[in-house]
């Protein structure tokens, strides 16, 4: 009896040990199961080296990809590894990549993800990548962005339609609102008069459409006026000098220097900024105005650049002004002495198409 009790325990032990031997087991592979596994990610055959020379290898591709062609894309690595020390990268990244990148960022403001998609680098990667770039271009502004050296402005001059009336004309200045991403502390203060949350960006173009000098980061609620007269104080602003002066919008004041008319898409992401920081917007900002002086000066009948070369042909504001009654009263004298200017370019083209139609 005691014999067959003591088999009974363990047979009883034994099967204890096994169901907790299973037991043991379920929790280990549950527990294995539960551990995040590093499953590759970016493993296309189309890597961004292959995209980017299959991209290349069309003009049309490449232009509606990168926004300029073939030659001016190379030539913009070029420039980057000679004056910004930007070299390929240690894991076989090449410049062209690292450009194509940023350019696809800035040309469809597309998402960081959607780029490492395309590309097969992960988003952090890419986002150094674009760091680098932007701070690569933004480095090259002083070089790509300044005063033309000339008395009077060959387009001027060339032209029937506005010399001598223009003579003096260096460019025109104008403000335009970029899509700024701000924290929500200070939204208000980035918020346009159509309630958008913007930076008001102050640009001075000359009159082969070259920008010869840009103020990023203001406000979206500074007012332009307010951002050129700062501007104006500044060492770097290329100042009218003598008889010389720009053409403003009308919402600027009529003062020497600055003309104002009588009162009557290359970088997507400039509409829909990204989530970058401050500084980083800032650089990305002026990036695209130095891509664009780049773009003109390697392919000057580039086709963005031959569809609205011939737009301010058109433009009437000085050519056909409204009837002066003479019954203005205008205390500043700093703007009457542009009111006449303005009045006597707008007579002596009157008088020059009359005398042309008789």
């Amino acid at each position: 009896m005691s014999r067959h009790g003591n088999s009974r325990r363990n047979d009883n032990q034994s099967r204890d040990a096994q169901l907790m031997g299973i037991y043991l087991a379920l929790e280990i592979a549950a527990a294995e199961e539960s551990v995040p596994r590093n499953i590759p990610c970016r493993t296309s055959r189309l890597q961004g080296r292959y995209y980017i020379e299959e991209v290349l290898g069309n003009d049309t591709r490449c232009y509606e990809n990168f926004r300029m062609n073939p030659h001016v894309f190379h030539n913009l690595c070029d420039t980057l590894r000679a004056n910004c020390g930007i070299r390929n990268s240690r894991n076989g990244m090449t410049v062209e990549e690292m450009v194509g990148m940023f350019l696809m960022v800035v040309a469809h403001s597309t998402r960081l993800a959607v780029v490492a998609e395309r590309f097969q680098h992960s988003t952090e990667t890419v986002s150094r990548v674009i760091k680098v770039i932007a701070h690569g271009i933004h480095s090259l502004s002083p070089t790509y962005i300044r005063r033309r050296n000339v008395d009077v402005q060959p387009e001027i001059q060339s032209c029937r339609k506005w010399y001598p009336f223009f003579q003096n004309c260096i460019g025109a200045i104008d403000g335009t609102h970029v899509s700024a991403c701000v924290p929500s502390s200070v939204r208000g203060a980035y918020r346009d008069r159509n309630n958008e949350i913007t930076q008001n960006v102050l640009a001075a173009c000359s009159h082969d459409m070259m920008f010869t000098y840009v103020v990023t980061g203001w406000e979206g609620s500074a007012h332009d006026s307010r951002i050129l007269s700062d501007a104006a104080t500044l060492e770097l602003f290329p100042a009218p000098y003598g008889e010389q002066y720009y053409v403003v919008d009308a919402g600027f004041p009529n003062i020497p220097g600055y003309l104002a008319p009588y009162k009557g898409q290359r970088f997507a992401i400039l509409r829909t900024m990204s989530n970058y920081g401050p500084l980083r917007q800032g650089q990305i900002t002026l990036a695209c105005f130095v891509l664009h002086n780049f773009i003109r000066l390697n392919n000057y009948h580039d086709r963005l650049f031959e569809e609205y070369g011939n737009a301010w042909e058109y433009y009437d504001e000085f050519r056909n002004p409204p009837h002066l009654t003479g019954d203005r009263v205008d205390v500043d004298m700093r703007s009457r002495e542009m009111d006449a200017l303005r009045n006597r370019i707008a007579n002596a083209i009157w008088n020059a198409e009359t005398r042309g139609n008789r």
